[in-house]
Parts: C-alpha cells; structure tokens; sequence
C-alpha cells in the first residue's frame, strides 16, 4: 500500500492574511519585558507606597491616575501592537534598518524592568528607609 500523495496546501481565499510576522522572536521578547514593566511598576505604585514611588512617565502617570492598572494595561496593549505595526512596515520597506529597529526596542524595553527590579532589591535588602533615604552603611 503506498502512502497518499500529499495535496497541495489550498490557496489562501481572497482578502485573508496569511504572511507571518518578520521578527517573531523579538516580539515575544518584547512583550515579556512590557508585562513585567507593567507587573513592576503596579509593585512599586502600590506595595511600597509609603516610599513614594511614583511613575516617571508624564503620560502614563495620568492613564494609571485615571484609570489604575486597568489603564496601564491598556496603554501597554496600545502600544506594542503600535510598536509591532510600525516594526512590521518599516521591516517591508527596509529590512536592514527593520532589523536594526526590532532589536533597538527590545533593548529598550529591558530598561525599565531592571531599573524596577534594581530599586525593588534595594528596598528589600534594607538600603533604602521607610522614608525613601539611602541607608548609611
């Protein structure tokens, strides 16, 4: 018995999109590093409160004053998929500077989350005060 030959793949119908995306990869890089931005920043905002930690972006401030972390969320959706659009065409256009672009962003988008995680382990260990002060050593 020989084996079924193998048909070809049916031809996408008018109007649907079938292209895959250009950088797969640093997408989900991205969007990791944008929830743990969010997940960070709510942290800071609300379980250490008493050091008056506050968010350093004008407009996101207001959204998250607004709307709390409902609209943080939302910003932060609006925004990658923004990010990922323009990504996709100016990767179409000109790949090289597409390439270069993607990673830029991902690059960028670590920054936050370590400057987070870098003031949520100095108030853990004990070198800032309830105050917010450094602590003398």
């Amino acid at each position: 018995m020989s084996p079924a030959p193998e048909l070809p793949a049916p031809e996408p119908k008018f109007g649907t999109l079938r292209r895959v995306v250009l950088y797969p990869n640093r997408y989900c890089w991205f969007v990791l590093f944008s929830a743990l931005d969010i997940m960070l920043t709510h942290t800071i905002l609300h379980r250490f409160e008493m050091l008056g930690g506050r968010e350093l972006n004008t407009f996101a401030d207001f959204v998250i004053g607004r709307a709390g972390i409902a609209g943080a969320i939302g910003l932060k959706a609006f925004s990658i998929v923004t990010v990922v659009l323009i990504l996709e065409y100016v990767g179409r256009q000109r790949p090289k500077m597409g390439d270069m672009l993607a990673t830029s962003i991902v690059a960028m988008s670590i920054v936050p989350v370590l400057f987070a995680l870098v003031q949520l382990a100095a108030v853990l260990t004990g070198a800032i005060n309830a105050d917010g002060t450094w602590q003398a050593r």
